[in-house]
């Protein structure tokens, strides 16, 4: 009856340790989850600004492209009233 006892304290001692151990286990998975699971926001932070600064990036594209039109038909126009002017100078010469 004492050797039963004795076995009954070492199944518990023995269950216990494994008991921690699952335990402890588990909360190793659940960090890692956490862990992963603020990576994977963080990184949809990420492609979102990403998204967000290639949006404006080609606003800034399309900007300039209109800026460098403009400028370019302004000095389009400007040639145009240079040459009018040579012309009128040369007539009136």
């Amino acid at each position: 009856s004492l050797t039963g006892k004795g076995n009954d304290s070492e199944a518990e001692t023995r269950f216990q340790e494994v008991f921690m151990e699952h335990m402890s286990n588990m909360e190793k998975r659940i960090q890692h989850i956490s862990d992963m699971e603020a990576n994977l926001i963080d990184a949809e932070h990420f492609q979102n600004f990403s998204m967000a600064t290639d949006q404006r990036f080609n606003d800034i594209l399309l900007q300039l492209s209109t800026l460098f039109s403009s400028v370019q038909g302004h000095g389009n126009t400007i040639d145009e009233i240079s040459k009018s002017l040579i012309s009128l100078n040369t007539t009136l010469l």
